[in-house]
């Protein structure tokens, strides 16, 4: 696993990009960040991480709030921490076997992007919610829209919640 945030996190997101910055080139894990590695990675990077990171923090404050009043309290102090309950992934998910691990122990897989989810599971069986959002749910996978305004509007986002929901109600 290659990523930001808390390795042990039960919310997974999987995306087919990573900042293209020198020093994570040789990122070799899952390395908790700090504010300033997030205003380091927008000031290099510009408004697209910018705009992964503002709907990541909007996903997380929704499931719950961490203390804060608003998502850009939470993004500015506990996103992709090692506190956080998230964890941001820059190479594919090996999905899990069912029988390797109970279903409520594994993490909930969130793949951004149609594309890149058929890129890496493109041979299980998707059940399709709208044309949007599908889910796996024998391996506790969402796929869902790439995290910026346009495609994972805050509408869209209610829809990816109330999956999120659905997998740990059961």
């Amino acid at each position: 696993m290659l990523g930001f945030g808390n390795v042990n996190a039960s919310l997974q997101v999987y995306i087919a990009n990573r900042p293209p910055m020198e020093e994570f080139d040789g990122l070799n894990g899952v390395l908790p960040i700090q504010q300033a590695t997030i205003d380091r990675i927008n000031t290099y990077c510009g408004n697209h991480w910018r705009k992964i990171f503002n709907v990541l923090a909007k996903l997380m404050f929704a499931r719950s709030s961490g203390g804060f009043d608003r998502w850009q309290a939470y993004r500015d102090h506990k996103l992709l921490t090692e506190s956080d309950d998230l964890c941001l992934l820059f190479n594919w998910p090996q999905p899990h076997k069912s029988s390797e691990l109970p279903l409520t122990s594994m993490p909930l897989r969130i793949i951004a992007g149609k594309s890149y989810a058929q890129s890496c599971v493109s041979e299980l069986h998707w059940q399709w919610i709208d044309e949007r959002f599908a889910i796996i749910p024998e391996h506790r996978i969402i796929v869902s829209p790439y995290p910026d305004y346009r495609q994972l509007s805050d509408r869209r986002l209610e829809t990816l919640l109330q999956l999120i929901d659905q997998f740990n109600d059961n």
